[in-house]
């Protein structure tokens, strides 16, 4: 587990809070809970969520991956990459939450390094950080 401390008030309306905490999906990470707690009369908002390994500009910056590989296998790290956060921001957008904050920062591995044979690891790629995410009325 991760927890994400000080996020603000940002998530006061427990219907998010709700919302958030229905969102599963293999390229979503998940989010466990919502802590709030008074530090010296301020709320203090914190976001319990699954730990992931390691961030998409963290593993595309890891220049020795990249190295002896054919240019086809390279290509369908990439696919696999791009397939897994369209995925997630499909169910994020059939949720009616628009995330405002997609980079590769916010992309992250839950796998070790490794087994998969496109990607080089051993998980799914997931959206996370929701604090600039919407939900839409509908």
């Amino acid at each position: 587990m991760a927890i994400k401390k000080n996020l603000n008030p940002l998530i006061q309306n427990e219907d998010e809070v709700a919302l958030f905490l229905e969102l599963h999906h293999p390229h979503v990470v998940a989010c466990y809970g919502v802590l709030k707690e008074y530090d010296d009369g301020t709320l203090m908002t914190s976001i319990v969520t699954e730990r992931c390994t390691t961030s998409l500009e963290q593993f595309l910056d890891d220049h020795d991956q990249w190295k002896d590989k054919e240019p086809n296998t390279i290509d369908m790290m990439k696919y696999t990459i791009v397939q897994h956060i369209a995925l997630g921001l499909q169910k994020l957008h059939d949720m009616n939450v628009l995330h405002r904050d997609i980079k590769a920062n916010n992309i992250l591995l839950d796998g070790a390094p490794g087994t998969c044979p496109h990607c080089s690891h051993s998980g799914n790629w997931k959206i996370c950080d929701f604090g600039e995410a919407s939900v839409l009325k509908t």
